[in-house]
């Protein structure tokens, strides 16, 4: 066994286990691959960059004298005697297939097939070093959203120094260059950015100019940032969705007009909560900045509602249809049709909520609607016991619906210093609650963003350059399992032998799936609710619970 200096001898000291370095290394042989590509595409050309990490790589015309090829059509499955395997492969599956005289051929029916496909190429050669040596493998993913929630830092949900310092990175595109590889490299497909009001950061509305704060340079700044980000996220098969919180307007907006006082600039940090403006301006204003949302950024594919904050002071039906009027009808008004994420609560009711998507499934297209798994605290039980404002009503999904797919979102604001990665609980959670009419997850947090790192003290042993770096392997098993739950601990071995030049990983990942139950256990024995209602890694709760305790029997948690 390889000597790590840099790692602790013992692994039964936790905290010691949770201060790993980076070292880093590169696999992979050298042999040079022919590569046979007829379809070109923004994601095949990123796929074959990662490709060339690991090996030497040149693009051939003809698939007689390539060692690779890449099928992405029936077409080319046809002349190339494949086509009952392209017809097995769904969207963003891949087949691994071994052919004769030591060929392999990655087979996908779309350009993120492809992306997936390469990249376990890829992670196979750093391991087994030829092509000849890779191991056949066909996955079809289990859900098709598999997605990171993630709070921006500007106009943000809360107002406090530990969000809004993360500015100047989380405008940074080379941050978000890291972040979109890491989703990538662990088959994220979505990626919902958040804040209250993002509209003036994006747009000047074109009848309510007033509404962008910024001048002519500053807004094509923001705007050159924004396709910057959308344009990089399109090339690693990744669907952004941008995700407001309902009646809001701009601070500008609000003191012109005498409208939405909560959104005045003395309110920054007490606005998200209370009676909302339902007045015909402030509604035709978002309808209007939604429609040019659209039409502007055609590299955005949906849009997501809170459908929650700022609607109080009405009957719920008239809030829930205040959310049909004005953003259902902003889709209508576009010059595209784009996906739909509309958040369910307890209010308004479950059943308000369904009512209005059936109602409108005739002008809808993709429409997912997450729920809190568990309120705010996802890693308690596999089981799900309640949504966002405790309701354990059913009617979202029972009977089964026909026109869009629930998403479960497992909001983590149960660790956040803690480096997490507990394989079995995760698995738990897949398999509880495998359902035909379930459509994914959304994994993330409303109070910490994963950007700049200001919580480990400064010091040469800090080898990586933003927070999410740190908590990597938390990020690879969500994005792994929901993927493909067949997934063997074997990827997550060979993740933390190539991460720390190491061949104990196996080690690692045991003393990770046995130190990181001591959150899911406090987790499920204080049953907390919102936020700032439990901090593992203080053996903390912030606030009392009124709901019950949970033990789950079918999970050894």
């Amino acid at each position: 066994m390889r000597k790590n200096r840099n790692y602790p001898a013992g692994l039964l000291n936790a905290a010691l286990f949770f201060c790993l370095l980076v070292t880093g290394c590169k696999f992979g042989g050298q042999e040079t691959i022919k590569i046979y590509a007829p379809d070109q595409s923004p994601q095949l050309n990123y796929a074959l960059k990662k490709l060339g990490d690991v090996a030497k790589q040149e693009l051939v015309s003809n698939s007689a004298e390539a060692d690779l090829l890449i099928i992405t059509s029936e077409k080319a499955g046809e002349e190339l005697s494949m086509s009952d395997e392209f017809r097995a492969v769904t969207e963003e599956g891949f087949i691994l297939k071994k052919l004769p005289e030591g060929k392999v051929a990655v087979i996908a029916s779309d350009n993120t097939g492809v992306l997936y496909g390469i990249m376990e190429l890829a992670e196979q050669l750093e391991i087994r070093k030829t092509l000849r040596e890779i191991e056949e493998k066909s996955v079809n993913p289990k859900y098709l959203f598999r997605a990171i929630k993630y709070d921006l830092p500007w106009n943000s949900y809360r107002v406090h120094e530990s969000l809004q310092l993360h500015m100047e990175t989380v405008k940074d595109l080379k941050y978000w260059e890291s972040f979109l590889d890491m989703m990538a490299e662990n088959r994220y497909n979505v990626l919902t950015l958040w804040c209250l009001h993002p509209f003036p950061y994006m747009i000047r509305p074109k009848n309510f100019p007033e509404a962008c704060p910024f001048s002519d340079e500053e807004l094509k700044s923001w705007q050159d940032f924004w396709h910057g980000l959308f344009g990089m996220a399109q090339e690693r098969g990744i669907k952004i969705f941008m995700v407001n919180w309902n009646i809001f307007v701009s601070a500008s907006f609000a003191e012109k007009h005498q409208v939405a006082d909560y959104c005045l600039p003395e309110m920054e940090g007490k606005e998200y909560y209370g009676k909302g403006d339902y007045s015909d301006i402030v509604q035709r204003y978002n309808r209007e900045c939604m429609t040019q949302l659209i039409d502007e950024y055609p590299e955005m594919a949906g849009f997501g509602i809170s459908q929650n904050e700022r609607m109080e002071g009405v009957e719920e039906q008239v809030w829930q249809d205040w959310i049909v009027d004005t953003y259902f009808d902003a889709m209508d008004s576009a010059s595209r049709k784009i996906e739909i994420m509309l958040r369910a609560h307890t209010h308004p009711a479950p059943e308000l909520t369904r009512k209005a998507i059936e109602d409108n499934a005739y002008r809808l297209d993709d429409v997912w609607v997450p729920v809190k798994f568990n309120w705010s605290h996802a890693h308690a039980t596999p089981k799900l016991m309640y949504i966002h404002g405790g309701s354990t009503s059913t009617s979202l999904w029972d009977p089964m619906p026909e026109n869009y797919k629930m998403v479960y979102t497992m909001r983590n604001e149960d660790f956040f210093v803690l480096r997490w990665g507990q394989t079995d609980f995760v698995r738990d959670v897949l398999r509880v609650n495998d359902k035909e009419y379930l459509g994914g997850y959304k994994i993330g947090s409303e109070t910490y963003i994963p950007a700049k790192e200001y919580i480990t003290k400064p010091g040469d042993y800090l080898t990586w350059n933003y927070a999410f770096e740190k908590q990597w392997l938390f990020y690879q098993i969500w994005g792994r399992l929901m993927y493909d739950p067949n997934t063997k601990d074997d990827v997550f071995v060979h993740a933390f032998n190539k991460k720390y030049d190491i061949d104990f990983g196996d080690k690692l990942l045991e003393a990770h799936n046995l130190a990181d139950k001591m959150p899911l256990k406090l987790a499920s024995y204080y049953a907390a609710t919102w936020d700032f209602t439990l901090y593992s890694e203080g053996f903390l709760a912030g606030y009392k619970s009124n709901m019950p305790c949970y033990y789950d029997s079918i999970s050894p948690f």
